[in-house]
């Protein structure tokens, strides 16, 4: 394992139906961006579903944050994810979500999240179901800052890590 690396794929094979993954291998050092760029299919969704533990692989190995995956549920707490959809119940209140989701997270800052609400034009009393594609997304980014993720995952289009 080595530390000098945000994450790394060594070998990994993976197979999602009939599309497969083969002797994927690449780092991103800490304190770098990545963005995955390739036609639809290439598999970028793939790639990023295995490095956060929601892909089996087949062969190979991938590191987090020093950990292998799949890791230890506390890795989680370093790991930000911003899909291309929401996965939050449509009824709540951003405060709601805030309620909902800040416990699962040991660094979770209430102050951020209402900061970066504001920053983003977000109304703590909308709901969720109400939001633009485009707020939506910007709610998703407030949730992986406020928790003081040390790895930002953007849904397959671009990974950012930070020491």
């Amino acid at each position: 394992m080595d530390p000098e690396f945000a994450f790394a794929f060594r070998g990994v094979d993976a197979t999602v139906g009939r599309f497969q993954l083969r002797d994927l291998s690449f780092a991103l050092p800490q304190g770098y961006v990545m963005g995955f760029v390739g036609a639809n299919g290439a598999g970028k969704t793939t790639s990023i579903r295995c490095l956060l533990g929601m892909q089996r692989i087949e062969r190979g190995e991938i590191e987090v944050l020093g950990r292998r995956v799949p890791s230890p549920v506390a890795l989680r707490q370093d790991v930000g994810v911003v899909l291309d959809h929401t996965y939050l119940v449509g009824e709540w209140r951003l405060s709601e979500v805030e309620r909902a989701v800040g416990p699962f997270y040991d660094r979770w800052d209430t102050t951020r999240y209402h900061d970066l609400l504001d920053e983003f034009g977000l109304d703590a009393r909308a709901r969720v179901k109400d939001l633009s594609r485009g707020m939506a997304v910007k709610l998703m980014i407030t949730i992986a800052l406020s928790h003081r993720a040390r790895l930002l995952v953007f849904d397959g289009q671009a990974v950012l890590a930070r020491q």
